[in-house]
């Protein structure tokens, strides 16, 4: 899998956390070495990855002194160098929390996703390793260009009503035809099963995602949806036969 370079800062963040947590602690706080250079050699092994370049190392460096003020990692209790680092408890129930089955994000992604506004509003998320907020932005996306299709105007919408308010028949869409319709109250039931899957907005609890081939697969489901909504290609691509 070919993966985005160069690796941005928000990205090596998350790489020098993961590593900090999967590797024994002994194997890096017994080492004279700058923590820079044996974390460097110990992400690329374990990320498979070629050595950083020059502007990766320098934002790795970032990276880790804004790590050490949020307080997610601190100089080591067992060397005297504060070159040498270690993940604090709350920076270990980040990682375990939020990093778990942690990947690279691919490259390929941005060959499929066809709308530049799923691009601009997802797409460096997703590149910075964020793949939550990525899928966030791209479900508040889809909400936004619902609302744009409705006769209705969108202050009388609230958030949660969104999926009620998503069928054609009740006059909320612009389209009348029969067989558009159809394909509205098809994509309506799809809109309403994604709300649920993904988690009600209103309670706070959404699905942590931490694997970038489950995110980059969820935001090119929200690639296609907004390709519905907004009427580009769904008359003849979701309308059923009724034909023997």
């Amino acid at each position: 899998m070919q993966v985005v370079r160069p690796f941005p800062k928000e990205l090596l963040k998350k790489m020098f956390l993961k590593v900090l947590y999967e590797n024994d602690k002994t194997e890096i706080t017994n080492s004279d070495g700058n923590f820079i250079s044996i974390i460097c050699t110990i992400l690329t092994e374990q990320f498979n990855v070629s050595e950083l370049n020059e502007y990766e190392f320098n934002e790795i460096v970032k990276a880790v002194n804004e790590l050490e003020a949020e307080g997610l990692i601190k100089k080591s209790e067992n060397k005297v160098s504060a070159k040498v680092k270690e993940l604090t408890n709350t920076g270990r129930e980040y990682v375990e929390n939020k990093l778990e089955n942690f990947t690279l994000p691919a490259l390929e992604i941005e060959n499929f996703l066809t709308r530049e506004d799923l691009k601009n509003c997802s797409l460096q998320d997703y590149i910075n390793g964020d793949y939550e907020t990525a899928i966030l932005k791209a479900f508040s996306l889809i909400e936004d260009v619902t609302k744009s299709r409705m006769i209705k105007p969108s202050r009388f919408i609230e958030h949660e009503q969104l999926s009620q308010a998503y069928i054609s028949k009740e006059g909320l869409f612009r389209e009348k035809e029969d067989e558009v319709i159809l394909s509205l109250e098809s994509i309506q039931r799809i809109m309403l099963g994604t709300l649920y899957w993904f988690g009600n907005p209103s309670d706070g609890k959404r699905k942590v995602f931490n694997n970038s081939q489950a995110a980059a697969q969820v935001l090119l489901f929200a690639n296609l949806h907004l390709n519905l909504i907004s009427g580009e290609g769904y008359n003849k691509a979701v309308v059923p036969s009724f034909e023997p």
